[in-house]
């Protein structure tokens, strides 16, 4: 069996779990995904959804937070909490584990001193240019393979998910407005809101966005509001919904739930989107490239995301949005940027098949698994 550990402390790092996790469970791999937050007590749990509220309606605050978590110099479980997942990991054998938050290792470094597991069997996989938060106390750390998404030279892994393109939506002759997609990444963190507003009167196409609480729909003309549940909690296990959950808000009293399995109801989304306007977050940039959509990108909140930016717009695949506005918003230079990305994807090797031929393969690790 292989284990990937990962958390709701950041979608970007959840949503990509799932999706590795399907394309391994299609390859015949045994497969579990373990969210951190399945084994934190309701006292952590409650602070958890009070700094995420926090941070969604105040960019400062975000900004301090993201800060005040890289100095952090203790692990997120108490001994209670390690203990049961030692347990629980010692009822099921796994021969692999993909860890995706670093919050995870403090508990994994435990059981390789414990020799229950071997260093080479888990792989500490990142999904920004620069170190997350989860990732900081162990930048340096040597004693697992590393697998880099991104570095700041491009684009090293991809997820493999059937890649969308887009019909039609670039051609001037069309009879309505192109739709742009605009959100704060999975927490609804950044200035979106603020861009939003400014964006309403000028820019030149329909809108759709995000938002996190039903009063937060102007129900403005040509854009359209899909509601994140503020109710999911995917480390329930009586949940029984791993992505996302997500509606469409008709009214102020009416919204309906999109089917959003595999991640298709946002997905489909994007891809009929020419652009999505975000902070540059890792599992943005990895929608981007799943479905062909350039980014334009608003301010960051963390140096990794600077970073996350700074590599997208090198490679030619998204655009600061200051210079899209010195563009006119130009509809020709999200084209291009679209056939970028086309252009560009081709050339990944997929994250999946990369794992499997590294557990197999020890010439694949001393090559390749320490990017």
């Amino acid at each position: 069996m292989i284990r990937i550990l990962t958390s709701t402390m950041g979608l970007g790092t959840y949503v990509p779990a799932l999706l590795l996790a399907d394309y391994l469970k299609g390859r015949q791999k045994e497969c579990q995904v373990q969210v951190i937050e399945s084994y934190l007590g309701d006292e952590k749990l409650n602070k958890f959804l009070m700094n995420k509220e926090q941070y969604h309606q105040s960019f400062k605050v975000a900004r301090l937070g993201h800060k005040l978590a890289e100095k952090k110099l203790s692990g997120l479980l108490e001994a209670s909490e390690e203990a049961a997942v030692i347990n629980e990991w010692d009822s099921e054998p796994a021969e692999a584990f993909l860890v995706m938050s670093g919050n995870w290792l403090d508990v994994l470094l435990r059981y390789l001193q414990f020799g229950r597991i071997e260093a080479d069997s888990v792989y500490m996989i990142h999904m920004d240019v620069g170190t997350t938060p989860s990732w900081f106390r162990f930048a340096n750390l040597t004693v697992f393979p590393h697998l880099r998404v991104y570095d700041e030279d491009g684009v090293n892994y991809r997820f493999e998910y059937p890649e969308l393109e887009k019909k039609d939506l670039f051609e001037d002759e069309a009879e309505e407005k192109p739709w742009i997609y605009l959100h704060g990444g999975g927490w609804g963190m950044g200035t979106y809101r603020e861009c939003g507003q400014k964006l309403k009167e000028s820019l030149p196409y329909r809108v759709r966005t995000t938002i996190h609480h039903m009063d937060e729909a102007d129900f403005l003309e040509g854009w359209e509001y899909y509601l994140m549940d503020p109710e999911w909690r995917p480390w329930n296990s009586e949940n029984g919904c791993l992505y996302p959950s997500i509606y469409r808000v008709c009214d102020a009293h009416r919204k309906i739930k999109i089917p959003n399995e595999h991640h298709q109801g946002m997905y489909s989304l994007y891809q009929n989107s020419c652009a999505i306007i975000s902070k540059a977050g890792g599992g943005t940039l990895m929608d981007s490239l799943i479905t062909a959509t350039p980014l334009v990108f608003i301010d960051p909140i963390a140096k990794h995301e600077e970073e996350n930016q700074k590599l997208w717009v090198k490679l030619g695949l998204g655009i600061r949005l200051e210079d899209w506005e010195k563009e006119n918003y130009s509809l020709a230079v999200l084209k291009k940027l679209y056939e970028n990305i086309l252009d560009y994807r081709r050339k990944i090797p997929g994250i999946g098949e990369s794992v499997l031929a590294g557990m197999t393969t020890e010439e694949y690790r001393e090559n390749y698994a320490d990017v």
